[in-house]
C-alpha cells in the first residue's frame, strides 16, 4: 500500500514525561476506553518539517493487557491511504516516536488505531501540514489605532513565512467567520466593520500553510493562531499626521475608517441638508500607506457631499485652504480631484490634473473663469503628498496659492467679477475615469484660533513638525493673513502672498530659542536676498548687546571688534546659522550662505541660556526686507 520508495518508522521507548513535550501543542482526549493514543508533539492543524518526529503515548488502564495491535495510517486530505504500518504489542504508557516517510509538502491526515483481542479499540486522527520552513503570525495591527463604533477598520496580520509560499488565512470573531483566503488574494489584511457598541472584541487569525481542497473549508482550527483584543471607543484620538485643530476646519475628513465630517460644518446644517457624512460612489477601499490609512479610489470611485465643502457666508466666498493627503496612481489630463458646484451655478470650482501632470484649479464665478496651475516640482506618482490650495477673496482681487508638502510653489492674483454666491450645492471627490489613487486626508481650513476668517497660516510649520518631530523648535512661512502672534515686531511689518515684509525702520524678533546641550540650527530664506539696508543680530538672554551682527554687505561683526566677511550674503537667498556647544565653555558658530561659510569660536551662552534672533530693516532703507520662511531646529 506504500507509495514511497523509502519508508522508515522508528518506535523508540522514552521516559514518560509529566508534561507535554515537543515544539507543538498537545492534542488529548479524556480516557474513555481501556486503551487510547495521546499525540503529544503534533496539534490538530499543526505542521511538521522534514525529519520532525511525532511523539505519542498509548495509555492503558490494564498494564497486563499486552494483546494490543497498533496500526498507523497516513492519508491524503481526500482520505486516500498512501502509507501504513502496524506493530504488535507496543510499549504501553511510555512515550514513543514516529518518523514519517519522506513526503511532498501538503495537507495530510495521520491516524492511530489500537485494537485488542478482547474487542476493545481506540482511534485518534490528526490533520497536519508537511512543510519546509517556519510559519508564524507575529502580530495583528489595526488601522486606525483608535477604532470608533460602526467604522471600517483595516486589520493586518504580520506574517513570517517561507519565501515564495502562499498560505491560507482565516479571520473570525467569537467563532463567527469574517473572511478567509490566500495571501495572494490579499487576505493578510481585511476591512472589518466595527460593531456599533463600545467594548473589547477578540479577533482570531489562523494561518494554514496551504489552501484547503477546492470547494471545501477547513473543519478544524489551525495549529498556528493569534488572538488580538480590539478596543472600540466612543471618541477618536488624532494622530500626528491628521489635520488639526478640527475647529479651524469648515469641512474635515480624516478617512480613518469612516466618512464623517469632523469640521465645524458637521455641527450645522446647510439649509435642510445634514452635513455629517460623505456618500459613496463606486467601491472605495480602506488601505494603509506607511503609518496612515486612506481610501483607494479606482477609476470612477469617489464620494459625494450634498452641500458645498467650501465656506460661504452672506453670499460671499470666505478665505479657505483646501488640503488633501494624496497618493496618485494614475492621472490623465482633466482628471478631477474635487468639484464644487453651487445650486444656481454661481460658483464652480474644480481641482484637476493639467497637461503637465500637476494639479491645477479652475474657478468660475458668474461668467468669468480663472485657471491657476500649481507648477509643482517633485510631485511624484505612487508617493504620498500633501497638496494645499489657499484661496483669499478680497474686494478687488482674488489671491491663489499652491503648496506641496508645506512648501509654497506659486502665487496668482486675479480680478474676478463680482457676484453673490449661493450657499447651497454639492461636492464631488474624485469619481472620474481619469484618476485613481489613495486619499488619506481632506480638509478645508477657514478660521484661526480666534475665529478670524483666514487661509491656513500653519501649512509650512505643520509640514516641518511632521518632518522633524521633536527636533523642531520653530517654523514659519507667513502663509496666513495675520502676523503670527508669537513674533515681536516694530514698525511697518505685514504679510503678503506668503512673505513677511519689513519696510523702513522695522524689526522682527523671534521667541527665545533654547540652546540646551544640542546644536541649534537656524535657516532664513529671503526674497530675493538680504537687502542692503538690513541687519541680523543674535543676542544672549536679557542682553541688549548683540554677540553677532550680520550685515547685508557680508560683514559679520563681534563685540570685540573682530570682523569676518561672507560676500555671498549679497546674492544668496538662504542664510544658515549653526551654534554648537563646545568644551571649555565655548561654542562654535558656523554662518553659511550658498557654498561659502565662516566659522567662529565664541564664549558659551550656557546650556540653559536662551537666544534672541532679531531681523532689522534700517530707517533709510530703499528696499523692504522680504522674508520667505524661518526654520529653527535642534541637530542631534
Amino acid at each position: 500500500m506504500a507509495r514511497f520508495s523509502r519508508i522508515t518508522i522508528y518506535l523508540l521507548s522514552l521516559i514518560v514525561l509529566l508534561s507535554s513535550c515537543g515544539k507543538l501543542a498537545v492534542f488529548t482526549q479524556p480516557y474513555e476506553e481501556t486503551t487510547q493514543v495521546e499525540i503529544r508533539s503534533l496539534a490538530e492543524g499543526g505542521v511538521l518539517n522534514k525529519n520532525d518526529t511525532v511523539s505519542f503515548v498509548i495509555h492503558s488502564a490494564l498494564k497486563e493487557e499486552q494483546d494490543i495491535t497498533l496500526m498507523i495510517t497516513l492519508c491524503l486530505h481526500s482520505g486516500e491511504v498512501i502509507w501504513d504500518t502496524s506493530l504488535e504489542a507496543p510499549l504501553l504508557n511510555e512515550e514513543l516516536e514516529l518518523l514519517l516517510p519522506e513526503l511532498e509538502t501538503g495537507y495530510y491526515l495521520l491516524k492511530f488505531t489500537t485494537a485488542s483481542e478482547a474487542g476493545n479499540s481506540s482511534e485518534r486522527t490528526v490533520n497536519f501540514f508537511y512543510v519546509e520552513g517556519s510559519y508564524r503570525i507575529l502580530g495583528i495591527t489595526s488601522y486606525p489605532p483608535i477604532i470608533l463604533p460602526q467604522t471600517d477598520t483595516l486589520l493586518k496580520a504580520e506574517l513570517s513565512i517561507p519565501d515564495g509560499s502562499n498560505p491560507y488565512i482565516r479571520w473570525s470573531r467569537d467563532g463567527n467567520l469574517i473572511a478567509q483566503g490566500s495571501l495572494a488574494q490579499g487576505l493578510d489584511k481585511i476591512n472589518w466593520p466595527a460593531p456599533n457598541k463600545e467594548g473589547i472584541y477578540t479577533i482570531l487569525v489562523e494561518l494554514f500553510p496551504f489552501a484547503p481542497p477546492q470547494g471545501k473549508e477547513y473543519s478544524f482550527t489551525s495549529g498556528t493562531t493569534l488572538n488580538a483584543e480590539l478596543y472600540i471607543l466612543s471618541h477618536t484620538i488624532l494622530q500626528e499626521s491628521d489635520l488639526r485643530p478640527e475647529n479651524s476646519y469648515f469641512s474635515l475628513f480624516h478617512f480613518n475608517g469612516d466618512l464623517k465630517d469632523s469640521g465645524v460644518s458637521s455641527k450645522e446644517k446647510q439649509g435642510t441638508v445634514p452635513a455629517a457624512e460623505l456618500e459613496v460612489i463606486g467601491n472605495p477601499t480602506l488601505v494603509t500607506i506607511q503609518d496612515t490609512v486612506g481610501y483607494r479610489l479606482s477609476a470612477a470611485d469617489g464620494f459625494r457631499l450634498p452641500r458645498l465643502i467650501l465656506p460661504v457666508k452672506d453670499g460671499l466666498l470666505l478665505p479657505f485652504t483646501l488640503t488633501m493627503g494624496l497618493l496618485t496612481e494614475t492621472a490623465e489630463p482633466g482628471g478631477e480631484l474635487i468639484k464644487v458646484r453651487s445650486k444656481d451655478d454661481s460658483l464652480n470650482l474644480a481641482v484637476f490634473f493639467d497637461s503637465s501632470g500637476n494639479p491645477a484649479v479652475k474657478i468660475r464665478i458668474a461668467d468669468q473663469e480663472i485657471i491657476a496651475p500649481s507648477r509643482f516640482t517633485g510631485f511624484n506618482k505612487n508617493q504620498e503628498h500633501f497638496i494645499s490650495l489657499s484661496v483669499l477673496p478680497r474686494e478687488d482681487y482674488l489671491s491663489i496659492q499652491w503648496f506641496l508638502d508645506g512648501y509654497q510653489s506659486t502665487t496668482s492674483v486675479f480680478k474676478p467679477a463680482a457676484k453673490r454666491i449661493s450657499g447651497q450645492g454639492e461636492t464631488i471627490i474624485c469619481g472620474t475615469e481619469l484618476f485613481s489613487g489613495v486619499v488619506t486626508e481632506l480638509g478645508v481650513y477657514f478660521q484661526d484660533s480666534q475665529k478670524r476668517a483666514t487661509v491656513n497660516p500653519d501649512i509650512y510649520s505643520q509640514a516641518m513638525q511632521k518632518k522633524h518631530r521633536h527636533n523642531l523648535i520653530y517654523a514659519q512661512s507667513f502663509d496666513g493673513i495675520f502676523l503670527p502672534g508669537e513674533l515681536s515686531s516694530e514698525g511697518q511689518v505685514k504679510t503678503a502672498g506668503g512673505f513677511l515684509v519689513l519696510s523702513g525702520a522695522a524689526s522682527l524678533q523671534l521667541p527665545p530659542l533654547a540652546m540646551e546641550e544640542r546644536s541649534l540650527h537656524i535657516e532664513l530664506i529671503f526674497e530675493p536676498a538680504l537687502t542692503p539696508d538690513s541687519r541680523i543680530t543674535l543676542l544672549r538672554e536679557k542682553s541688549e548687546v548683540p554677540f553677532i551682527t550680520i550685515a547685508s554687505d557680508g560683514l559679520i561683526s563681534l563685540p570685540n571688534g573682530t570682523v569676518k566677511k561672507l560676500p555671498a550674503l549679497k546674492t544668496e537667498r538662504a542664510l544658515t546659522i549653526t551654534l554648537s556647544p563646545q568644551e571649555e565653555e565655548t561654542m562654535k558658530v558656523v554662518i553659511a550662505a550658498g557654498i561659502h561659510s565662516r566659522e567662529l569660536i565664541l564664549p558659551s551662552t550656557g546650556a540653559a541660556a536662551d537666544l534672541n534672533l532679531k531681523l532689522t530693516c534700517l530707517t533709510d532703507a530703499d528696499k523692504p526686507l522680504i522674508i520667505d520662511r524661518i526654520t529653527v531646529l535642534h541637530n542631534d
